[in-house]
């Protein structure tokens, strides 16, 4: 007994000695160093001129510098590009930095999202070191370095990780209240909200499936006055689609196409952008699933038939199957904690 408690005075808890905030700094600043390590050079060597098939830079980097006359789609997706055109008014910067400033905000905002996957992982039962895993995973993962440019979809993955935390959380009215913001971080944000109703604790909480139900239809209503007002500054380029139903079914023209495509070469090239070979881990974890090994609540498993409906609709295989990723990595680090035994190594 003696030596037990002289073993507990030389070997105070971590919390003692690096408090929660202080954890979360150091965190911050890995994960800070592993961004810009692994984005630095997509960003530096970036010509606004030559997109190399980002297409979609152009249509942001227009309306960075206020011009809304773009594909009908993007115009719609304005947060990061009108902060961008904020931020130069303010500052009296002109276009030349439109990808510096691009690239700060998508840097801010995809570190937000690695603590929240953090957080999250622990939230359902991994060790610290596998949460670390978990954020040094999304951060190093091609989609994201990719998104660093003057893209919008860091916006989307961090949506995607706040709605999945928010539930996890049991944070249902708090995730309610900011449904009119999240569908305008981007419209796909909208059904994973949905998610919560595959929560028990949720459906027996008839005040809170009404607010929700509420707040769904006014963020709805909150979209169409927005593209209506967004319209108004691009008048040589006017939307055919009107709402989301009638977007729906413009993507199901292309369906066919779609299906062909996610068979082809380019296809499985489009597949293994989203996760690489980490879907074999994900593969040999639903194998632990099934023997019992694993547990991981059912309303995660959700995310893969939204995904993949994403990926087929939109025919962008790697970035709409990167919808799932709270799933996938959860999968992965619960495995290789199982594997390499974190928990014991973190105990000693």
């Amino acid at each position: 007994m003696g030596e037990e408690n002289t073993k507990t005075l030389l070997s105070p808890p971590v919390d003692l000695i690096f408090p929660k905030m202080k954890r979360i700094f150091f965190l911050v600043i890995i994960f800070i160093s592993i961004l810009f390590g692994s984005s630095y050079q997509v960003f530096h060597h970036f010509n606004p001129n030559d997109t190399c098939g980002l297409s979609d830079t152009e249509s942001y980097l227009e309306m960075a510098n206020g011009n809304y006359n773009v594909n009908e789609v993007h115009k719609y997706r304005f947060i990061i590009p009108a902060t961008v055109y904020g931020i130069k008014k303010v500052l009296g910067l002109n276009s030349s930095y439109n990808s510096a400033l691009f690239y700060a905000l998508n840097f801010f905002i995809t570190i937000a999202s690695s603590i929240l996957i953090y957080v999250f992982l622990i939230r359902n039962g991994t060790t610290g070191a596998g949460a670390m895993l978990g954020g040094v995973l999304f951060l190093t993962n091609r989609v994201v370095v990719s998104s660093q440019l003057p893209l919008v979809d860091s916006l989307f993955f961090f949506g995607n990780i706040l709605i999945i935390y928010l539930i996890s959380m049991e944070r249902y009215r708090c995730l309610t209240y900011m449904l009119p913001i999240l569908i305008l971080f981007k419209e796909n944000l909208l059904p994973v909200s949905l998610l919560l109703f595959l929560r028990k604790s949720f459906l027996i909480r008839k005040k809170e499936i009404i607010l929700f139900i509420f707040f769904f239809l006014f963020a709805l209503i909150i979209y169409s006055y927005v593209r209506e007002y967004i319209d108004k500054f691009s008048p040589t380029v006017v939307s055919h689609h009107k709402s989301i139903i009638d977007i729906i079914f413009v993507h199901l023209g292309f369906l066919k196409s779609h299906i062909q495509h996610l068979f082809s070469v380019r296809g499985i090239n489009d597949i293994l952008s989203a996760f690489g070979l980490l879907y074999i881990f994900v593969f040999f974890a639903i194998i632990e699933m099934k023997k019992g090994r694993l547990k991981i609540d059912m309303y995660l498993w959700a995310l893969l038939p939204i995904s993949f409906f994403y990926a087929i609709l939109s025919g962008n295989l790697g970035r709409m199957l990167f919808t799932a990723y709270p799933l996938v990595y959860l999968l992965i680090v619960k495995f290789l904690e199982r594997i390499y035994n974190f928990g014991h190594i973190c105990s000693r």
